[in-house]
């Protein structure tokens, strides 16, 4: 170590001095030896170092000179041979800011006030340059219902190396690691809330980089509406039903999936597009309970209110049919109108028949045909409907007759009882024939095709709509040989009020389904015999004299007063009197000769009363056996 030893004297004298304690401390080689002697060494940054770029590099030097009095007045900082920087005092350091990616040589140089300079050995270090990133699904903003499923997609490169991995966020949440391309992650059951996604891509140097921020939010799913439109609440159905299912649905924040219905807990058909309806058939009779319950896109399911139904027994439709007209001319044409209804449903079909051909068949209403150019003769027409459950029913039959427009002569052959039994034409052709094998005419008459005849036992009309014979007064039923009304008379008429011609229709007949009745009365306290008179169902009547129906007048008066049928209404009523039931009498021809004030004539001066009842008696019974009127 050099020392100046320099005194502070007058400044001629210190020089000498100075100038020769110099002479003597430094020898001449010695001085020759330092010249030029200066040290530096990069202290920073290290060897190999690594940088992301843009990189800010602190780079310093430890720089000093061997030469008394000659210190370092700068040390020069160089990547390569561009100079970057320099330092004149120490410590000796200076900031590379910005630099970008790729290897560099570092060195630094240091020179002296003499101007001598020495350099460090060069370091190598790398600026790597940070890999790219960024999150391209889902879109910022997006929204999204629970449980949602949410696909997050990362777009990342590394100029200058590769990607080691990127990673997903949710907020400071690690959501997933991806370290091969393509970099996608399903994010499933992301519960509700706002997001914030990130994603964060680090290459094979280390260096990282986050991408920009997605913001989206999860909200809880809204169920599904659905209601059931069709069937109705309490509608019923015939069986076998087919029941059309429709159903209401909708999802405000989603779409229908499927909609399924059910009958109770069985499910019995699933849609899956709209409309949503579905076919329930062959349902069998029985009450049921239907929902519907529809499932949404997320898997949230709502199901309606239960709507109660019921199958029931088909109830067969009803017809009536009308001709018009009933009577034509031929070529005729004849205007055939049905009224059908269904009380359970609709009419599917009317036919119209003539006998068993059919005519026409009607499925719209008005139900009705035309059957044009009909030929002469006589058509038994009858319509037939079928409901929309396939239940059909027949009218009953209307009579068309269809003539020439000339009169034809045909003669009726009676029995004993005035009863047709057969009819012929003017060629003694039989059209018609009635055995009587039968007494109570429990049978069906025979007749040529077009020709009809309804004339049944005296005083009966054959009705085709009930099968009974129309007796005026009452209807008889030849399938029991009794009328189905009781004598319009009640008990005083018998105890067997329904029987016909004493159920003896062999001997006896009954034109109007009336009974006659002989009456008595006692008479005055002189006269040997009772007063009598006739009653029947609509007339009570007998013989009386001039002053008629006067109380005790039981007998005409005197026998030379004039006598008349007398009117006795209610007089079998009075105190006394007493009526019993006359068999085999015909009631039309005892009525007939009841006519009041018909002139009698004269009988014996005795029991005129009694004569007069027993002659019209005697008339009626033959009446009834055809041989008189």
């Amino acid at each position: 170590m050099f020392v100046n030893h320099t005194l502070h004297l007058r400044w001629g004298a210190a020089l000498l001095i100075a100038l020769a304690a110099s002479a003597v401390a430094a020898p001449k080689d010695k001085k020759e030896k330092d010249k030029g002697k200066v040290d530096v060494s990069l202290t920073a940054p290290a060897a190999h170092a690594s940088y992301t770029a843009p990189a800010a590099i602190v780079m310093a030097a430890h720089a000093i000179s061997d030469q008394r009095n000659h210190p370092v007045v700068k040390v020069e900082f160089f990547q390569g041979s561009t100079l970057l920087g320099t330092a004149s005092s120490a410590p000796y350091s200076f900031t590379w800011t910005n630099a970008g990616a790729g290897n560099y040589r570092i060195s630094a140089t240091a020179t002296n006030d003499k101007g001598d300079t020495a350099t460090a050995d060069p370091i190598d270090i790398n600026v790597n340059a940070p890999p790219t990133v960024d999150l391209a699904a889902p879109a910022n903003h997006a929204s999204y219902i629970a449980p949602a499923h949410i696909v997050l997609t990362a777009n990342a490169a590394d100029s200058d190396g590769s990607i080691a991995k990127v990673e997903f966020f949710s907020g400071a949440t690690l959501l997933a690691t991806v370290t091969q391309p393509p970099y996608h992650f399903a994010w499933t059951d992301a519960p509700p809330a706002h997001h914030s996604l990130t994603a964060k891509a680090t290459d094979n140097q280390g260096a990282s980089t986050l991408s920009r921020v997605v913001a989206i939010t999860v909200v809880p799913n809204q169920l599904p509406t659905v209601s059931l439109s069709t069937p109705t609440r309490d509608q019923k159905f015939v069986a076998p039903a087919g029941i059309l299912l429709n159903a209401t649905a909708s999802d405000a924040d989603g779409s229908i999936a499927k909609v399924e219905f059910y009958q109770g807990s069985t499910l019995i058909g699933t849609v899956t597009d709209t409309p949503f309806m579905s076919y329930w058939t062959n349902v069998p009779i029985g009450s049921y309970s239907l929902r519907a319950k529809a499932t949404d896109n997320l898997g949230g399911t709502t199901t309606s209110e239960a709507i109660q139904i019921a199958v029931v027994a088909n109830t067969p439709p009803s017809i009536t049919v009308s001709a018009t007209p009933s009577t034509a001319t031929a070529p005729a044409s004849v205007h055939l109108t049905a009224s059908a209804t269904d009380t359970d449903g609709s009419i599917a079909k009317v036919e119209f028949f003539n006998g068993a051909t059919l005519l026409a068949t009607v499925t719209q209403a008005p139900y009705g045909y035309d059957w044009p150019n009909v030929p002469e003769g006589s058509y038994t027409i009858m319509g037939r409907a079928t409901d929309n459950s396939g239940a059909v029913t027949s009218s009953a039959s209307v009579m068309v007759s269809v003539t020439t427009g000339q009169l034809r002569p045909y003669f009726i052959e009676t029995d004993h009882l005035n009863t047709p039994r057969r009819i012929t034409d003017q060629s003694n052709n039989v059209v018609w024939q009635w055995q009587n094998n039968d007494p109570f005419g429990n049978n069906v008459p025979s007749s040529s095709a077009g020709f009809e005849f309804n004339l049944r036992f005296p005083g009966q009309y054959f009705d085709r709509e009930t099968n009974l014979h129309y007796n005026y007064y009452r209807d008889y039923d030849p399938s029991t040989g009794r009328y189905v009304q009781s004598d319009p008379i009640g008990l005083e008429g018998g105890i067997n009020t329904f029987a016909y011609a004493l159920n003896n229709p062999i001997s006896w007949v009954d034109r109007l389904g009336l009974d006659v009745y002989l009456c008595s009365q006692p008479a005055l306290g002189f006269l040997p015999v009772d007063h009598q008179w006739l009653k029947t169902d609509t007339v009570e009547a007998g013989m009386g004299g001039t002053r008629g129906n006067e109380a005790g007048n039981q007998s005409g008066d005197w026998p030379g007063d004039p006598v008349k049928v007398a009117d006795h209404s209610g007089r079998s009523k009075q105190e006394g009197a007493s009526c019993e039931k006359v068999e085999g009498v015909d009631e039309k021809a005892v009525n007939d000769l009841l006519k009041l004030d018909r002139p009698l004539g004269r009988w014996g001066p005795t029991n005129q009363c009694q004569s007069f009842v027993n002659d019209v008696l005697s008339k009626g019974r033959r009446s009834s056996s055809g041989a008189v009127k």
